[in-house]
């Protein structure tokens, strides 16, 4: 998905049970955009395995209508230079969540070129008890705030993630890091993480006698 001029790429209102898997998402980085936003949704939202480049707002808005998930899943994600706008841009943004018991799982995600002055997580103004598992992910470089929330009703666990600035912990918000890895290397990778099925092609003919595809044929 490419973009100069939406305000955003993906617009999800009153959905239920939704999957975002295996997609390229980019904007150039002076676009006022987010690539996914969703509002008054429930049940479960499952973002995994997706590469989102260069945005200017938030990759991931969920909110600011209220939304009524069970079950967030985001995870095996690259972040990259996502949420550059002064006093806009998050990586992930999460606002109003309003059911008892939700459960937000991040994990395997690699978060990289974060601007200095901006949030990974934006995470605010939760009406019922939350619990966030934030594990297994990479930080790289240095942001603003790692988790910047009012964790009003939240539990937060951010066991087992790597940050390599040296001061992450004070970039926290209201929760202790802990167990926190001290390379790259040691982070535990994803174990469902999709492989290419690669396959040897032979070219036995004259190269000048094979068709050229442009990627609306193929």
């Amino acid at each position: 998905f490419d973009s100069e001029t939406n305000s955003r790429i993906l617009g999800f209102s009153a959905m239920e049970n939704l999957l975002v898997e295996g997609n390229y998402f980019y904007t150039p980085a002076t676009t006022y955009a987010d690539f996914i936003k969703t509002e008054y949704a429930a049940g479960t939202l499952v973002v995994k395995n997706n590469e989102f480049n260069s945005c200017a707002q938030d990759a991931l808005f969920l909110g600011n209508k209220s939304n009524n998930y069970t079950s967030v899943e985001i995870i095996n994600n690259i972040f990259n230079a996502a949420g550059t706008m002064v006093d806009y841009g998050n990586a992930i943004d999460i606002r109003n969540g309003s059911y008892a018991g939700a459960v937000y799982t991040i994990q395997y995600n690699t978060f990289i070129n974060i601007p200095a002055d901006q949030n990974v997580l934006n995470m605010n103004s939760y009406k019922a008890a939350t619990t966030f598992n934030i594990n297994y992910n990479k930080f790289i470089g240095t942001a603003g705030k790692y988790l910047n929330s009012d964790l009003a009703n939240v539990t937060a666990n951010l066991e087992n993630n790597y940050f390599s600035d040296s001061e992450y912990a004070s970039k926290v918000s209201g929760v202790s890091i802990t167990n926190a890895y001290a390379s790259e290397a040691e982070v535990e990778e994803y174990p469902y993480a999709p492989k290419l099925n690669m396959r040897e092609i032979t070219i036995t003919s004259d190269p000048g006698s094979l068709y050229q595809l442009d990627k609306y044929q193929i």
